[in-house]
């Protein structure tokens, strides 16, 4: 597997704490029904890492 690590420091947070995690090489045809998880944030609240942006 490859795994990408990044970290980004929020302040505005406090003890608080998001995690992201991203998954990838699956083999497609092995599908499962999606267990219907919905993300409570939108596309702006996305931050791409520099060494992710090229």
């Amino acid at each position: 597997a490859d795994i990408i690590f990044g970290a980004v420091v929020d302040d505005d947070l406090g003890e608080e704490m998001k995690v992201t995690v991203i998954a990838a090489g699956f083999d497609t045809r092995r599908r499962r029904p999606s267990s219907g998880v919905r993300s409570e944030f939108g596309d702006d609240n996305v931050e791409i890492p520099s060494f992710v942006q090229g």
